[in-house]
């Protein structure tokens, strides 16, 4: 028979710097925010509807619009990324999140 050989002891995980650790706090900040945008805007197209005197077509574009949005800009910024770099498109990504926000 053959010895098989141990694998050696795991080395302790370093920990993250501070820097990652901010900037996946405020991309789950962000998602989280979003999500609540999201969910909160479908009860209220009723009434976003009588407020604004809009018909159905014209309401069923407040989600068309977002879901449009969102089908052209990723692919858009996963190319800028490619050409510019990840990090900053994400900074450029952020920053445009929280100014519409």
């Amino acid at each position: 028979m053959t010895a098989t050989a141990t694998p050696p002891p795991d080395a302790p995980a370093e920990p993250l710097p501070a820097s990652v650790t901010a900037v996946v706090g405020l991309l789950v900040l962000f998602e989280v925010t979003s999500g609540f945008l999201q969910v909160g805007l479908a009860p209220l197209l009723p009434d976003l509807a009588d407020h604004l005197g809009m018909g159905s077509a014209a309401l069923s574009w407040v989600v068309s619009v977002q879901l449009l949005a969102a089908a052209v800009c990723v692919p858009l910024f996963g190319r800028l990324g490619d050409l510019y770099g990840h990090r900053r498109m994400l900074r450029v990504a952020l920053a445009l999140i929280a100014a519409g926000t």
